[in-house]
């Protein structure tokens, strides 16, 4: 699409300060500021707004989407071996339907599809954010990186029979939300051609759902009326070996990972959750190199599966022995450096899954 870019920038004697940015796109506008905080510290925040939903009225489109978003982040140095990072992110979200799309349509067929649409798409409304900060200490021959971030998604639907909003048509009934409180600390050592990473994480977790949804399934009309909270705990260890040979011609890394949860007994041994890795990168002259890396990876279940709650409000997964996800990767390829600060590379893949959960209602 189109757009155009208004900037203004203000100085405090010889040092550049605010500036500030406006932009006006094809279908949204957005407003950034950018400058220092004092001698140490400088921010940057940007916000934008769509009006697609105007576009949408104007073209008599049965969707009317409206998004906006926010970011920001600061940096503070207070000497050369700290530095700490303030960074957000958020964004709000709603997804509404244009009632009045069929005022002055005569084309049947229009009208037909139009209706469809109205009728099996919910209103939604969705927001989120991430907010955090990230502490690096330089040493020597190494640093330690500490993150402390909180994130949350909550979303709503809701829908009713020809969009007459009365207790009797209503069809969806759904309010969900997640948030994660999350802790990392790592630790990186660099010497000889040797690097070492290794740390730890923690994660406090809720998922709240309540879901009302009156749907067919195999021809036959279901109610499911629920509401659920889930609060957990998920720990994370994690370390990596790499070393170069032969003037960086060689280079082969190891890593070991174990994520667990006190969700469930099956998820609470970290032994069950292994995940080994290893990599190497073979330079068989100054364009050309051979990559190959062979991962396992663990993931723990949607929220929606482990906060799942039958008619008596028991955890319906809670003693069904689940497991972490699991998946293997293999994956080897060729890279070609040219002369121009470019690369080139080709790879190809082989991917297993494992432990893979699946609804015993239409097995998707």
């Amino acid at each position: 699409g189109l757009s155009s870019v208004l900037s203004f920038k203000q100085k405090e004697g010889n040092k550049e300060g605010l500036i500030t940015n406006f932009a006006l796109g094809s279908s949204d506008a957005a407003l950034t500021f950018d400058g220092p905080l004092g001698e140490k510290a400088n921010f940057i925040f940007s916000a934008r707004r769509s009006y697609l939903q105007f576009l949408f009225a104007a073209l008599q489109l049965p969707i009317l989407p409206t998004y906006n978003d926010f970011q920001y982040k600061v940096s503070y140095r207070p000497n050369q071996k700290n530095k700490i990072s303030f960074i957000g992110l958020g964004a709000i979200d709603d997804f509404n339907l244009n009632s009045s799309v069929n005022d002055n349509i005569t084309d049947l067929d229009v009208i037909e599809s139009n209706n469809f649409i109205l009728g099996n798409i919910p209103i939604q409304k969705q927001w989120n954010y991430t907010v955090g900060v990230n502490w690096l200490h330089y040493s020597e021959h190494s640093y330690q990186n500490i993150v402390v971030s909180r994130n949350m998604l909550n979303n709503t639907s809701t829908r009713y029979k020809d969009l007459i909003e009365i207790p009797e048509n209503l069809l969806l009934d759904y309010s969900s939300f997640e948030a994660e409180n999350k802790f990392r600390f790592e630790h990186t050592y660099n010497k000889n051609g040797w690097r070492i990473n290794a740390g730890l994480g923690y994660e406090y977790a809720r998922y709240y759902n309540s879901t009302y949804n009156n749907i067919t399934i195999q021809g036959q009309p279901m109610e499911i009326n629920y509401e659920s909270n889930l609060y957990l705990s998920k720990f994370a260890l994690f370390g990596q070996v790499s070393k170069d040979y032969f003037n960086e011609k060689l280079i082969t890394s190891f890593g070991l990972r174990s994520d667990f949860s006190n969700y469930s007994s099956s998820l609470s041994n970290p032994l069950e959750q292994l995940s080994p890795s290893f990599s190497l990168s073979f330079r068989i002259n100054e364009f050309w190199a051979i990559n190959a890396n062979l991962s396992r990876y663990h993931q723990l279940p949607s929220y929606t599966i482990l906060g799942y709650r039958d008619g008596n409000d028991e955890l319906v997964n809670l003693n069904n022995n689940i497991k972490y996800i699991r998946a293997d990767h293999m994956v080897m390829g060729v890279e070609y450096l040219t002369d121009w600060k470019s690369r080139f590379t080709v790879e190809g893949f082989f991917k297993k899954y494992d432990r893979y959960p699946f609804s015993i209602k239409d097995s998707i």
